[in-house]
């Protein structure tokens, strides 16, 4: 074997070691991201969107078995190193019943934070759609709201929530999405104090009469859509989660820091 021969063996071999601690590297990134997740306090349920069960239901990750029933004809496939479902608006979405664990009210004595957040990365070719996409909520109009997380039609992310089904608060983030851009949004909801937005590493607050619990809605819980199957979102949604806690801003920081590598952000 000539000196060029040896040389270019050698190369092929540092290739293939380079290559294996990448691979390592994107295994500790996942583990991290789905541990910061299954860990959250209050946690009601994780939809990674990483395996779908019977007739393509989507897997919760959480352990507590709150499997999502699939409708329309989304489909799953993997962004850089993170799965998602890719929705079309025109009748995809995940829906869980109402009742048990979806029943968030808020003032659950067992926690010392109650509360609701939900959380979501998301991807759209239009962030300034015509009509809102809703990402996850429990709202089916007029008298049964509790709470409702979508996309406005300025690429702005809203927040929403009742105490009776009917009168809402909200608040809308400062900063909007991006055209084909990932984004990480989280709302969340303090009772008596605040309802938050969080789009990335950016905040907008509500603090105006804030209500002290929330509906216990007979609306379904859904992601893409509302009950009704209702402004439909179109565009894709990973590692959604939702927690009957309010957040500390220090977790909701820690879950975007610990997730984005996975997006490219």
């Amino acid at each position: 074997m000539g000196v060029l021969d040896g040389v270019a063996t050698e190369i092929n071999r540092l290739r293939r070691r380079v290559t294996r601690l990448e691979v390592q590297e994107r295994g500790k990134d996942v583990e991290g991201a789905f541990t910061t997740l299954v860990n959250l306090p209050g946690l009601v349920g994780l939809w990674t969107m990483g395996g779908a069960g019977s007739a393509g239901n989507a897997i919760d990750s959480s352990g507590a078995g709150l499997e999502l029933t699939y409708n329309g004809n989304p489909t799953y496939s993997n962004a850089s190193r993170a799965p998602y479902i890719d929705l079309d608006g025109t009748g995809d979405y995940l829906v869980g019943a109402s009742g048990g664990a979806f029943d968030i009210t808020s003032d659950e004595a067992f926690f010392t934070n109650p509360g609701v957040t939900f959380g979501v990365w998301f991807f759209t070719t239009d962030a300034t759609p015509g009509a809102i996409g809703v990402l996850g909520a429990k709202r089916e109009e007029p008298d049964q709201t509790s709470w409702e997380f979508r996309l406005q039609t300025d690429g702005t992310v809203r927040a929403v929530v009742s105490d009776d089904g009917t009168t809402a608060v909200n608040v809308t983030s400062t900063n909007a999405a991006s055209d084909s851009t990932w984004m990480f949004a989280a709302m969340r909801f303090t009772p008596s104090t605040s309802l938050d937005v969080c789009v990335n590493d950016t905040t907008t607050s509500n603090t105006t009469s804030i209500p002290a619990t929330t509906f216990s809605s007979t609306a379904s819980f859904v992601l893409g859509a509302k009950s009704g199957a209702a402004n439909l979102f179109a565009g894709r949604e990973s590692m959604a989660f939702l927690c009957a806690t309010a957040l500390d801003d220090d977790t909701i920081s820690a879950i975007y820091e610990n997730t984005r590598d996975l997006f490219g952000v």
